[in-house]
């Protein structure tokens, strides 16, 4: 992984097979980012899990092994008084379109 910051933006450039939370957790933790608003991702994924809200309001989840085209990321994060990245810990609140 790579990232670059240029004022208050922060650029991160995945290697293949590191997964998207772990890496933005380990960038605001190094970059001492306490929010932040994810606005923007492309580019190639596999082993994608991925889950919505049903109409009983149930979590459900499922996984997508093959290679997919990432065309979307967004979300955001605050950190908790204990150091926690809220959301990012939770992992269901970056959103993606494949």
């Amino acid at each position: 992984m790579d990232w670059t910051r240029s004022g208050d933006d922060i650029f991160i450039r995945l290697d293949p097979g590191e997964e998207i939370h772990a890496g933005i957790r380990e960038v605001a933790d190094k970059e001492n980012v306490n929010a932040a608003a994810i606005t923007s991702g492309i580019g190639r994924t596999r082993d994608n899990a991925y889950g919505f809200m049903n109409a009983e309001h149930i979590y459900q989840r499922w996984t997508l092994e093959n290679p997919c085209e990432l065309v979307t990321l967004q979300g955001n994060f605050a950190r908790m008084t204990d150091g926690r990245l809220v959301v990012l810990e939770r992992e269901n609140h970056v959103y993606v379109s494949l």
